[in-house]
């Protein structure tokens, strides 16, 4: 759903998608069925941290998983789509414009972070040096003036 940016898991397989839009579909309730599926993104909107929660302790008992989770920016919000929670979506709008977005190899668990990526943080810490004078830590002034002074004998 584009607002909020929320992706709603419908079903497990694509074939079992089809089959639901098209029964929708015979059935002429299409109209009703996308509003339910708004109504799903905004509550997963809405309960978002508390599905990260959720999805991350899910995540911390599996073992598998738990290296991936190590791997994970700090600020990461992990959704876990596999079925057992009630709200199965994954609120990727709140990665922003900047943010990154990963998945956990070809699962359903996905996590969303508002750090930047790498690429972007180099670009960010190169514009800062070119435009802000550097300014260097005390220790390394006083070890640079003792290597200036020659040593007493």
């Amino acid at each position: 759903m584009p607002e909020p940016a929320v992706a709603v898991c419908v079903g497990d397989d694509l074939g079992g998608f089809l089959e639901t839009l098209d029964d929708t579909l015979r059935r002429g309730q299409l109209v009703k069925w996308l509003r339910s599926l708004h109504q799903e993104a905004r509550t997963v909107w809405a309960c978002r941290r508390a599905l990260a929660r959720e999805s991350y302790r899910t995540c911390q008992q599996d073992s598998e998983l738990r290296g991936w989770l190590a791997e994970l920016p700090f600020d990461a919000q992990v959704y876990d789509l596999r079925g057992q929670l009630a709200m199965r979506g994954w609120p990727y709008g709140l990665a922003g414009p900047d943010g990154r977005l990963h998945r956990c190899g070809r699962l359903p668990v996905f996590a969303v972070s508002a750090t930047p990526s790498a690429c972007r943080w180099r670009q960010h810490m190169a514009q800062i040096a070119a435009t802000h004078e550097m300014l260097y830590p005390a220790v390394a002034e006083s070890h640079a003036r003792s290597a200036r002074t020659p040593a007493a004998a």
